[in-house]
């Protein structure tokens, strides 16, 4: 709505768009006083400046003197301004006037002069026959130039066809063939994109660039990924003079590829050679002037940094990352670099050194991004950071060593993100107090320490702080208490203690908590439910204590990660409102009691439950099978008791990879938001991702936790209901979760045999049924679980023989001990002598056996005698004492 001619005030109602990130109604005739809560409270005088009738504390304008001027009266209907009439008249008269002279003009000139008459109608028929081309698609000579290609990058008849649109057929266009582009005007081919079409198992092999001879203008070839060794001998790349974009990324280009060819591309902007082995490269790269884009990452450089770097001034993008440099490189050297925003540089040797200081040099550039990794940065100036930081206004680094006061000197800085970076010591005063327009401060990951959040902060636009994998101690001061702005606050693996402060509840537009992995105690604030708009919430491996707020119930209508493991809270598992898209819940080894919440089948998005280690009892509500998204579940560790439900088969438990059609996942990376950097070329954009929140979680499979972040949640499934009183058979419907990859039911009282079913597991690789009351064999289909790696059965009264093959093989005697009734090689036991007598025949009806008989006859004979043994001897006894 910027520079209209809008007027009367901002609705007010406009506050409650919780979504709102962008507003901006500058340059009109607004009045009135401008908002202040809900999102409004993230915007500035910026939003609204150019209307002189808005006023308000956010634009330091008393709205008591500045009342605008009413509007001008509304016309009545169908009448309309005098200038809009006059305007809009004159417009049409000239028009017409100005289009009758010209075509008069042409007409009259063709007429009488034959030279110009023949040089339009050549014009005109050239015209036709470029639209006649166009409709026809692409050109016969390209046409057969790119069965060709084909046909020399498939190695043999046997090879998948990675281009089966491309096919020998006159009444097919090529340039609706895939990975083909052409020009919609010409019908020239002008891109190619022909990653991994080629195989690598068949060793060296070269290129014909000839093949691309006819394809004169063409601008953008991708090759990556195509193993290939270098061209043939006596070919040039220079073939392709119109080449703008060349992309060799993982080609296997080695240290004999004739490599001058590219030296001739003058077009050229962008050049993409990473991960390859060519060892060094041509001076001659110094000539391609019009250069914005050069990735030489992992390409297996030796020596000095390429001298020619410093003629590529229109550079936008460099990457020297990961090579073998050794030397001095002097950044000075891109001083006059004015259009670099990305630059990276790192070394796999300890012999590069970077030197910033030596000489005196202003930067013309403004980086966006840089990282010096292992470059032994100014050694000779003690390892002083980059003074050409001072004239950087939004940039992202890597570097290491004490923070220096000279930061102090970027006022106006609006991102600053130094983690990875290897800083210690504690934060200077200024860095808090100095950088009023810093709305990102990203520490992460170094080893800062000292006062976590200190009083004398005033980053009043900050929107972002994350201070995470640090050694920050002390309490939660109140530093930050008037920072209403704050969307995200990761304190996470710390060394903070004491209580969480009851000011969090001021950060209403707060988005992401992370407080996990600190010394935090006491109860969770009540404050806390004024975060309406959190969508994840870790205070996981604390201290914390107590029940959870009853304002859970409701408030957290947004909320979709819950992290609240290894405390010691207690009470009854909070209720959550259904209207959130709950994807994730991790209540493990706390104190909660009570039965597990039959409302918890409402989520319908809920992927990973974890309820393991508390004090649940009771049976397993059927309710829970209505988890038809959940791919872990652990009930692990409780006291639950009655049998498993059977229709646990409803659950999918499935991995994502398997499924048909996916919407999205619930564990992508969220973004908060992205700074964008173009370069309108091929690769187009460089972003910088202010991540929200990378979820994570454990899950025990094969005897240990596993930790499971991002994306690869949706990779496994798994089921623990270990260490309860659970009772009956294993219900064969289990055996019907073909996908899932861990199933543990150790350690309850289940009794039955193992159910025939469980071959359908094919994608278990860990099964665990211990300590329960199994009796029976073990089905043979199993040995035909090819992922199965952990098996365990021991401590039940199994019997017969233990299987030897397929995965069974992998086995040994700790994956059945305590069955006194299984035998085979594997146990050292032999199954003839460990075979029990058989039952004696059954007699018919009312019939005993003889054998019988006399046994009982036998046993009440020799029960008498002893009787009256004893009796007699007792008598004697007593006669013998009187």
């Amino acid at each position: 709505m910027r520079s209209g001619r809008d007027i009367g005030g901002i609705p007010s109602q406009l506050t409650e768009l919780c979504s709102l990130a962008i507003f901006n109604v500058s340059y009109n005739n607004l009045s009135g006083t401008t908002p202040t809560t809900g999102q409004f409270a993230n915007f500035d005088e910026n939003n609204y400046r150019g209307n002189s009738g808005l006023c308000g504390t956010l634009l330091k304008k008393s709205c008591t003197s500045t009342m605008s001027s009413p509007p001008p009266p509304a016309l009545p209907d169908g009448e309309e301004g005098k200038d809009s009439e006059i305007d809009l008249e004159s417009f049409y008269r000239s028009f017409a006037a100005s289009y009758v002279t010209i075509l008069m003009g042409i007409t009259i000139i063709l007429c009488v002069n034959p030279h110009w008459r023949r040089a339009w109608h050549s014009l005109w028929f050239s015209k036709v026959l470029v639209s006649m081309q166009s409709l026809k698609g692409c050109l016969e000579k390209e046409r057969i130039a790119l069965l060709d290609l084909k046909a020399s990058l498939m190695i043999s008849q046997n090879d998948l066809d990675l281009l089966p649109s491309w096919v020998d057929d006159t009444e097919t266009d090529c340039c609706g063939w895939e990975r083909v582009q052409c020009n919609v005007t010409t019908g020239h081919v002008i891109g190619l994109s022909l990653e991994g079409v080629k195989s690598w198992e068949v060793g060296v092999r070269f290129l014909n660039i000839t093949l691309f001879d006819p394809f004169k203008e063409l601008q953008w070839l991708g090759f990556q990924r195509n193993f290939i060794s270098g061209v043939v001998q006596n070919e040039d790349l220079a073939v392709l003079k119109s080449l703008e974009t060349l992309d060799l990324c993982s080609s296997g280009l080695s240290s004999y590829f004739v490599f001058e060819g590219p030296c001739r591309l003058k077009k050229l902007v962008e050049l993409n050679l990473s991960q390859n082995r060519i060892n060094n490269l041509p001076d001659c790269l110094g000539n391609l002037t019009n250069l914005r884009f050069l990735d030489i990452l992992s390409s297996n450089l030796n020596g000095s940094i390429p001298s020619f770097i410093t003629n590529l001034r229109s550079l936008e993008y460099l990457s020297l990352f990961d090579n073998n440099f050794e030397g001095l490189f002097s950044f000075s050297s891109l001083a006059n670099h004015s259009k670099l925003v990305v630059f990276l540089l790192s070394s796999t040797t300890d012999n590069l050194h970077v030197e910033t200081e030596t000489s005196a040099w202003f930067p013309t550039f403004q980086l966006k991004v840089i990282q010096l990794k292992n470059c032994n940065l100014n050694l000779q100036t003690n390892r002083t950071i980059p003074s050409f930081l001072l004239y950087q206004d939004d940039l992202r680094n890597s570097f290491e060593g004490i923070l220096p006061s000279s930061i102090e000197d970027m006022p106006t800085l609006r991102m600053l993100d130094l983690s990875s970076s290897i800083f210690f010591g504690d934060l200077p005063r200024h860095l808090f107090s100095n950088f009023t327009s810093l709305t990102l401060l990203r520490l992460s990951h170094n080893n800062f320490h000292g006062q976590i959040l200190p009083k004398f902060a005033t980053l009043d636009r900050l929107r972002w702080l994350y201070l995470n994998n640090n050694s920050f101690t002390g309490n939660m001061e109140d530093g930050v208490l008037n920072r209403s702005r704050l969307n995200i606050l990761d304190i996470s693996n710390n060394f903070v203690s004491g209580r969480i402060p009851r000011w969090i509840g001021i950060f209403y537009v707060l988005k992401v908590l992370l407080m996990s992995k600190n010394h935090l105690q006491g109860e969770i604030p009540v404050e806390l439910c004024n975060l309406s708009s959190l969508r994840h919430l870790d205070l996981s491996e604390n201290r914390l204590s107590g029940f959870m707020p009853p304002c859970f119930n409701n408030h957290f209508t947004s909320l979709k990660f819950l992290y609240l493991q290894k405390n010691s809270l207690t009470g009854y598992i909070p209720y959550l409102s259904p209207v959130t898209s709950f994807a994730s819940a991790d209540l493990r080894d706390n104190n909660f009691s009570g039965e597990i919440p039959h409302w918890m089948n409402s989520f319908r998005d809920l992927r990973v439950l974890l309820l393991g280690g508390n004090e649940l009892h009771g049976p397993i509500p059927t309710q829970s099978c209505q988890f038809d998204s959940v791919k872990l579940m652990d009930l692990s560790h409780n006291r639950l008791s009655g049998s498993i439900p059977s229709c646990f088969n409803n659950i999918s438990f499935q991995m994502e990879e398997h499924k048909t059609s996916v919407e999205g996942s619930s564990f992508d990376e969220e973004s908060g938001d992205t700074f964008w950097y173009y370069f309108n070329t091929i690769w187009s954009i460089f972003t910088v991702d202010v991540i929200w929140f990378i979820p994570e979680v454990e899950f025990r499979t094969k005897n240990y936790y596993h930790s499971y972040k991002g994306t690869i949640v949706d990779y496994m499934a798994g089921l623990d209901l270990s260490s309860n009183n659970l009772t009956g058979i294993i219900p064969p419907q289990i055996g019907e979760l073909n996908q899932i990859a861990a199933l543990n039911l150790s350690y309850n009282r289940l009794s039955g045999s193992i159910p025939d079913s469980f071959s359908n597991l094919t994608e278990i690789e860990s099964l665990d049924l211990s300590y329960n009351n199994l009796n029976g064999g073990i089905p043979s289909q199993l040995t035909e679980l090819y992922s199965l790696a952990i098996f365990n059965v021991s401590y039940n009264n199994l019997s017969g023989t233990t299987p030897t093959t397929g995965q069974s093989a992998n086995f040994d005697e700790n994956n059945y001990r305590g069955n006194s009734g299984l035998c085979g090689t594997l146990l050292k036991k032999s199954c003839t002598n460990a075979m029990s007598p058989p039952p004696p025949p059954a007699l018919a009806d009312g019939e005993e056996g003889e054998d019988s008989e006399i046994d009982l006859r036998v046993f009440l004979l020799e029960f008498c005698s002893i009787l009256c043994h004893d009796t007699d001897g007792d008598n004697n006894n007593s006669l013998h004492q009187s």
